[in-house]
């Protein structure tokens, strides 16, 4: 673990979320742990024995007999599901494939939220050759982990960019089950028909505009942006080139999932959808609000596209999330949760 965070003077009882552990390390962490071990460990384990010497308990021979670990309740740990914030009588709202760095795109929603908003992760967890990366075949993962610990009542689903495609995926399947779906929630995600840009001028006056309000910092964030794009087009080749075998890095990960999603032909949903767009976002057309930045086609019970402060990823960070989840809380606490959304922009 020390090793991992690159903290020798790591201490025996210091927690390796604490000390700088996020979600992707995790991943890794559990990978060497099997790999060195032979045992397999889940992201709940790990959320529950943080610290080396838990986690050196946790894995000691005769504390079980490799079956799924448990709570001192005596409840089994869920393999996929990750407590962001537990208690409360509401019902629950997973964050579904993509959390962030130690869920930093749910925690500070948790939060605005309330105490009494139960909310999850749904993750893949350990990365090698054996996990899963089609739409399909992740969102049937998350639905026995759902149908497992939270087999009744109404379910709620939010997903980042990537994840919104094994959200939408996972309501598909829940309907199927015979579920009861709440909100489904999209954020700033491209749908299946395309994100519609402005072009021309008007995109080089969406350019001009963000460079007056973020200044140099703009340039920057293009760079970063051409430069992910390069990596990930190189870990996309490297891919077709072995065939995915062996272990998985993350960004190989990432990859194998945007292949994933680009084989996925999603069919219409019978539940309404929400789509929440970053108003900092210039390069939408008209066009791609009027189609719910791509996600009207298949949206068959409707949509609601409504526009939060932020850019991409900061409408989930204060103070933007506040507005974010006010939206969320007045659709969550519908009375019956199968509303209809409304067919174009809120």
């Amino acid at each position: 673990m020390a090793d991992l965070l690159g903290q020798p003077d790591l201490g025996v009882d210091d927690s390796f979320y604490d000390r700088g552990g996020h979600s992707l390390l995790a991943m890794r962490l559990i990978g060497r742990i099997e790999a060195e071990l032979g045992q397999r460990l889940s992201l709940a384990a790990l959320h529950l024995t943080p610290s080396p010497r838990a986690l050196a308990d946790a894995l000691s021979p005769g504390d079980g007999d490799g079956d799924s670990p448990e709570t001192p309740e005596g409840h089994t740990l869920p393999d996929h599901l990750v407590i962001i914030q537990d208690g409360g009588a509401r019902a629950p709202l997973f964050g579904v494939h993509v959390l962030g760095r130690n869920e930093e795109f749910y925690r500070p929603l948790a939060a605005a939220l309330g105490p009494d908003q139960p909310v999850y992760g749904l993750s893949i967890g350990l990365l090698d050759s054996r996990t899963p990366t089609g739409v399909r075949a992740t969102a049937k993962l998350y639905l026995e982990e759902i149908q497992t610990h939270y087999p009744s009542g109404v379910v709620h689903l939010a997903a980042v960019s990537l994840g919104s495609y094994f959200a939408f995926e996972l309501a598909r399947q829940l309907l199927a089950a015979g579920r009861d779906l709440g909100l489904v929630a999209l954020f700033d995600a491209e749908g299946p028909a395309g994100r519609s840009r402005v072009q021309g001028r008007a995109r080089l006056g969406a350019h001009l505009g963000l460079l007056r309000r973020m200044g140099p910092a703009y340039l920057g964030h293009v760079a970063r942006h051409r430069i992910e794009t390069l990596r990930n087009s190189f870990e996309r080749r490297r891919l077709e080139w072995t065939g995915g075998g062996g272990a998985l890095s993350i960004e190989a990960l990432i990859a194998a999932n945007q292949q994933s999603v680009e084989r996925y032909t999603p069919e219409p949903l019978a539940t309404p959808l929400t789509v929440f767009r970053a108003g900092d976002d210039l390069f939408d057309s008209p066009e791609g609000l009027r189609q719910g930045l791509g996600w009207a086609p298949v949206a068959a019970a409707g949509f609601e596209l409504i526009e939060v402060p932020g850019s991409h990823l900061s409408i989930l960070q204060e103070p933007n999330v506040q507005d974010m989840a006010r939206h969320m809380a007045r659709i969550m606490q519908r009375p019956d949760p199968h509303e209809s959304g409304i067919k174009g922009q809120a």
